[in-house]
């Protein structure tokens, strides 16, 4: 134990004494592992973490495939009148909602400030199956009213986490809006940083088909295959070609798991490529680190011969240097 804490000490003040070189490798390390940390969370949340729903397998993703126009998309969301025919009309589908991001103001004070948000249909909560922290919230027929959901920080950074602010009101875009709930921390649907949320009203006399802005989701019906339900989303959306050329002519609509799609394959790819690179990164900050050790090493022949010479083994020796290179890696982790 003596021993141990001897090349302790004496390798904090090697790694001191030459504090150019130990600041160089520490930084090095610092910024590689930084990196591969941030994209790993990052990849991990995207890519492997579950979605943070109920039965995220069973939520599906309806949206339209375009094809034969120019510029070609093969995602397309859906308009409100054709959400409400797909509701109309699908039977193996149950809770189909619609969903749109937006930008609101929040006068509070003397200058309105611009928020993120989300437009929900009134069963959207009842599709992802989130319970709320506080409160509630949409209920069926409560479209019209003038009601919102509040994200977690939005509550804790600008309302200072006041549990009495349930029924209070704030002004978005000039109206004043009743505070139903809070939902979880870790609860967004498609908007990074989404604020709100505020119920989207559909009036199927009023409902436009030609604006395609509506994200879509819903759950199979029970004892429904995916398989069964693709086919009868298709041969609606044959009919609605036939009804409404006009609009939708070259539209076709596909259904698929909504953990499949987001995030698609090139996103996928490119979090798999980027944390590859900053794996590479690493490697080459590691090199980096090792050839400056060995430029050290050579410099240092003679202490090593002086310090065999009044006894110390090969093995002394090499546990001496394990020793500041662990100093090294554990400055540059906590860095």
């Amino acid at each position: 134990m003596s021993s141990l804490l001897q090349d302790i000490r004496f390798a904090m003040r090697t790694l001191t004494k030459h504090w150019l070189i130990t600041g160089l490798a520490v930084v090095s390390l610092a910024l590689a592992i930084s990196g591969n940390g941030i994209v790993f969370s990052l990849t991990n949340g995207l890519l492997f973490r579950p979605l943070p729903f109920d039965d995220p397998h069973n939520l599906m993703l309806l949206w339209l495939d375009r094809e034969g126009e120019l510029p070609p998309s093969n995602f397309t969301p859906l308009s409100e009148a054709e959400l409400l025919d797909y509701r109309e009309r699908a039977r193996s589908l149950q809770l189909l909602e619609g969903f749109r991001g937006m930008q609101i103001n929040w006068t509070r004070g003397e200058r309105p400030e611009p928020l993120l948000g989300e437009r929900l249909t009134d069963g959207m909560f009842q599709v992802l199956g989130v319970e709320p922290l506080m409160g509630r919230t949409f209920e069926p027929g409560e479209e019209h009213r003038k009601v919102v959901v509040l994200h977690y920080r939005f509550w804790e950074e600008r309302l200072g986490a006041d549990p009495s602010v349930l029924g209070e009101t704030l002004q978005l875009n000039s109206e004043p809006y009743t505070i139903l709930g809070v939902m979880p921390p870790d609860f967004e649907i498609l908007t990074p940083g989404a604020k709100l949320w505020i119920p989207l009203p559909l009036d199927k006399d009023q409902a436009s088909r030609g604006n395609r802005s509506l994200l879509v989701l819903g759950r199979l019906a029970p004892g429904v295959e995916l398989e069964q339900a693709r086919a009868e989303i298709e041969t609606i959306s044959h009919r609605l070609v036939e009804e409404y050329p006009d609009v939708t002519r070259g539209h076709s609509a596909v259904l698929e798991r909504f953990q499949e799609r987001i995030p698609d394959d090139q996103n996928r790819l490119l979090m798999g490529l980027l944390q590859a690179a900053l794996i590479f990164v690493l490697l080459i900050a590691c090199a980096n680190i090792a050839n400056l050790l060995l430029a050290r090493g050579y410099e240092r022949q003679r202490e090593f011969a002086v310090r065999r010479a009044m006894g110390a083994g090969r093995l002394r020796i090499l546990r001496q240097l394990l020793s500041e290179s662990l100093f090294l890696s554990l400055a540059g982790g906590a860095v």
